[in-house]
């Protein structure tokens, strides 16, 4: 900031209202920023400059960043207004070095103050209007004033606490406009209650500033039945809220309102006490003035918050998404088991949204950390560490800890790596939390110890987690589980969404290869893959530069692999290779660029290839329909791939990403702009209903598809694993069919044998010849997590 000096810029003439402020609209918005910006302090002008005419993406050298033509205008806007009196300085305006303020108003009044005496002039013109002499307008002001401090929700005492009144009808006396009955909200000890009060049990009193104040006799209010009010659900915030309105503000407000209205009938007493007659266009001028009154649902949150029990409301406000529900839960049915709530939340603000799932536990006042580790199956030295942890310190992640199967993730993750990297910061937070659901879902917990080393290396796993470790992983271990099984019983491509149709179909008719598959639990059998393939890839000492290799193999040859492994598919069922129409009959010609269509599946592996990004994964959703992918070609050398949706009959973006799925050039960008105004236009080139109906009859023909394609040839089977030999350890590649059978403990022909006769006993070798060099790496450990896989499946 210090090099950039903004001093050769050109300067403007700002032309200057009366009120200090640049007649020209442009300059005029520019006028109030700067002072939104400086507010009750003073700011460096060169940082307002700086700060106003910043643009979107950095360029190079120190000024590309911004707009200098707008730079120049923020320059000459300050200038005028520090010569008009509206900002004041110091220091020198030589290279922008001086700080600049707005100028104090010279009557010295606050921001309330002009709020309130604007409101009083506006009272004042309406009793101008109504009344014809000085004291009558005098008279008139004051009721109208009167009658809107009366109008809305008010907190009063209500035995050692505070309530809520909403006057619900409003009657003349002698001092002025009174609360003739009211609903009052009370928050009391076991929740919150909703009383009606008639006139004995409510005084009205009015202070010098003719505003209402209000005295409550508990003692003469009677409850209103529960029923009807459904104000559970509110959120408890100290912040209004006019939008997504609940039954029970919708009912207070729509009561207060019509007791506002319902004084029109009052106009013989309101003349008696202003002291003239009020003609008919007088009266009506009056009380349209009064009706229009601000509405009431957005104070009453507001309101009904300000008056809650301190320290259920604290309690409340470690749940980000408390509801009144919460509060009540917190008030409990004696003084005991509300202590006992209010001291578990103090003692884990975190878990507080999870509470109400150990309530037995906590009323009973039994030792709590041991029933969370349970629950989350962590130890309790994490959950020890969880005390006095809130929200806040946790930052976005706040929302995974609303339900303990969201948050047990992230607590296994944190026990796992051990007491010594528990994550202390928002950002390690969100490392955790990332690492914690990616494993969850790529292995499960509790994880095999060999992993744990790895592991516990969270910068580089969290590194790699976020670089696709999980795909990874899932993809190696499916293609293994295809080549050992026989059968194309894991994803392909873009075909895993046929294959859970027919594995469900099937177990409902109880036949066909996959009945017995999903009979043993398919999850558990998927996730049990893919723990063996990261064990053996890290190795027994669990290094987690093995794992960095593995990832970035895998990724290299993702496209390619790809490709292929969808020609294998094709080639065990005999189909034929996925073509569908382009959205346009030509490829989209635009001065800025072309836009090409990618009308099947290697089109699509090249241009992944070509790009580096996760393109080639889109077959399924093109072919039948759902997405509409092409490649653009910026006139100025750009690519990018594109992917558009048929939505409500409209032609939709959906993503334009660049090489490495990083931002897309600007030409290409114009391209596809360009083209969504065409597909949308009157003279639209994009048949949108050929488009829906080719989509479904293709939906339909891949189902037959799929069923062809389930078994694979043991050729088939070797061909898929020679495709994932550049992925494994050198112990691993090259081993065939059989010798991954044999080592996995399974039959060579899964002919319905006892499966538990097959598994390895330790200290047993997992293949015939122990001495064979290509499992000699950790051919152990292998035979190990074999066992736990087939004791799994036949659990």
């Amino acid at each position: 900031m210090a090099d950039i000096s903004f001093e050769n810029l050109p300067a403007f003439e700002v032309a200057m209202g009366s009120d200090g402020m640049p007649s020209d609209p442009v300059l005029r918005r520019i006028a109030v920023s700067i002072k939104s910006l400086l507010g009750p302090h003073k700011g460096h002008e060169l940082q307002l400059i700086a700060s106003l005419s910043r643009k979107g993406k950095a360029g190079r050298g120190p000024l590309a960043k911004f707009d200098l033509d707008k730079a120049a205008k923020v320059k000459s806007v300050i200038a005028a207004m520090v010569g008009a009196g509206s900002l004041v300085s110091d220091g020198h305006a030589d290279r922008g070095h001086r700080r600049i303020g707005v100028a104090p108003r010279a009557d010295g009044a606050t921001k309330q103050e002009i709020k309130e005496n604007g409101y009083r002039a506006i009272a004042r013109g309406v009793g101008s209007r109504v009344c014809s002499t000085p004291a009558g307008q005098e008279r008139a002001t004051s009721l109208f004033l009167m009658l809107r401090s009366v109008y809305g929700f008010h907190a009063v005492r209500f035995g050692n606490g505070r309530a809520m009144l909403v006057p619900t009808g409003i009657d003349m006396a002698l001092h002025g406009p009174v609360a003739s009955s009211a609903i009052v909200v009370a928050p009391e000890s076991r929740g919150i209650t909703f009383y009606q009060a008639e006139a004995d049990a409510i005084r009205t009193r009015y202070g010098d500033d003719r505003k209402a104040a209000f005295d409550v006799d508990p003692a003469r209010l009677r409850p209103l039945p529960e029923e009807g009010w459904d104000y559970r659900q509110i959120k408890v915030s100290p912040y209004a809220s006019a939008v997504n309105n609940n039954r029970a503000e919708t009912i207070l407000a729509e009561r207060a309102s019509e007791a506002l209205k319902a004084f029109r009938s009052q106009r013989e007493q309101a003349q008696a006490w202003v002291g003239e007659e009020l003609s008919d266009q007088a009266w009506k001028s009056f009380m349209t003035s009064l009706s229009r009154v601000k509405k009431l649902e957005a104070w009453f949150r507001r309101m009904l918050f300000t008056v809650l029990d301190p320290e259920v409301r604290k309690a409340c406000l470690r749940m980000p998404e408390a509801t009144y529900e919460t509060y009540e839960w917190f008030c409990a049915s004696d003084d005991v088991t509300r202590e006992r709530r209010l001291q578990a939340s103090a003692a884990y603000p975190l878990l507080t949204p999870m509470l109400k799932s150990f309530r037995l536990v906590i009323d009973q006042g039994e030792p709590l950390a041991p029933a969370l580790a349970a629950k989350f199956g962590v130890s309790q030295s994490v959950i020890r560490r969880l005390v006095g942890v809130n929200w806040q310190k946790v930052g976005d992640e706040f929302r995974s800890f609303r339900q303990w199967d969201t948050a047990a993730p992230i607590l296994q993750m944190a026990d796992a790596l051990g007491p010594q990297a528990f994550p202390s910061s928002r950002k390690e937070w969100d490392e955790v939390a990332h690492m914690g659901r990616s494993v969850s879902q790529m292995l499960a917990f509790p994880l095999p110890p060999e992993l744990l080393p790895a592991v516990r290396k969270r910068e580089q796993f969290a590194r790699l987690m976020k670089q696709g470790l999980k795909d990874a992983v899932s993809d190696t271990a499916n293609m293994l589980r295809n080549a050992v099984e026989g059968r194309w019983v894991s994803k392909v491509g873009g075909y895993e969404d046929f294959l859970d149709i027919l594995a469900h179909d099937e177990a409902d008719e109880g036949n066909g290869p996959f009945s017995d598959l999903h009979r043993l639990n398919p999850e558990v059998s998927r996730r049990t893959f893919d723990r063996l393939i990261a064990a053996i890839t890290c190795g027994e000492h669990g290094s987690v530069k093995r794992l960095d290799a593995f990832n970035d193999a895998w990724h290299r040859g993702a496209p390619r692999r790809l490709a292929s492994v969808k020609r294998l598919y094709r080639l065990s069922g005999n189909l034929e290779t996925n073509t569908w129409l382009p959205m346009t009959p030509e490829p989209y010609e635009h001065k800025g660029g072309t836009l090409t269509w990618l009308v099947n599946e290697d089109e699509l592996a090249v241009e992944g290839e070509e790009m580096r990004h996760c393109v080639g994964g889109y077959t399924e959703h093109c072919y039948i329909g759902k997405s509409h992918i092409a490649a653009v070609r910026g006139a100025k050398g750009g690519r990018s791939t594109v992917e558009f949706w048929i939505d409500n009959g409209k032609v939709v973006l959906v993503q334009n990403q660049g090489r490495g799925n990083v931002e897309p050039p600007q030409d290409c960008v114009s391209v596809v702009k360009a083209f969504l105004k065409t597909a949308n236009g009157r003279k639209s080139p994009v048949d949108i209903q050929r488009h829906l109906e080719a989509g479904e009859t293709r939906r339909h023909k891949r189902r037959e598809e799929t069923r062809k394609a389930r078994e694979i040839s043991p050729e088939i089977a070797e061909s898929l694993l020679r495709l994932y030999d550049e992925c494994l350890p050198k112990g691993y590649r090259g081993l065939s069919v059989a010798q991954w059978r044999e080592m996995l403990g399974m039959p060579a022909e899964d002919g319905g044998e006892e499966i538990a006769g097959r598994i390895h006993q330790p200290g047993e070798s997992a293949l015939a010849n122990p001495a064979e060099p290509a499992v000699r790496d950790n051919q152990g450990f292998a035979a190990r997590m074999a066992r736990m896989l087939w004791a799994e499946r036949a659990a």
